[in-house]
């Protein structure tokens, strides 16, 4: 009786190959759409001229909320613009605040992250310019140049 209940539950729900494919899926969109997510918010800050780090970005306190080295932050609170806009977005989006309340070697925040970030997203402005410059049957090239105080260059 028990594999008669178990095939009728495979032929509505899928055999196991199909569930974990699914739940696979999922998981590569989630993951996509969080260091994408990620990748917007460096854009935004580095676009505007905004540093992305702060004074200091050790966490006050630990996942349990007990202080871990008081020391550690000299009193400062700011723990850079990064580190605080990047969980208002998981205000309002269910996969971000899963990824940042997840484990912490899977939030992508540090700032060897963010740093491995930026060129591949220089890379990708670089390549828009390209192809648009591919495409374009005339171009042309802007310089500015900024003298010093003396006014010799």
């Amino acid at each position: 009786m028990l594999k008669w209940s178990g095939y009728k539950f495979s032929l509505h729900a899928g055999t196991i190959e199909v569930i974990f494919g699914a739940l696979n899926v999922q998981a590569v969109r989630d993951n996509r759409h969080y260091i994408q997510t990620v990748g917007q918010v460096i854009t935004l800050y580095t676009v505007q001229d905004h540093p992305l780090r702060g004074q200091r970005e050790g966490r006050l306190v630990d996942d349990m909320g007990e202080v871990i080295d008081p020391e550690f932050n000299c009193g400062s609170r700011n723990r850079g613009n990064f580190l605080v806009i990047l969980p208002a977005f998981g205000v309002h989006n269910k996969v971000i605040k899963e990824k940042l309340n997840g484990p912490r070697n899977a939030q992508y925040v540090h700032h060897s992250i963010q740093d491995s970030i930026l060129p591949i997203l220089a890379n990708s402005v670089r390549q828009e310019i390209l192809e648009e410059l591919k495409t374009a049957k005339y171009f042309s090239l802007l310089t500015d140049e900024s003298r010093d105080c003396e006014k010799i260059q």
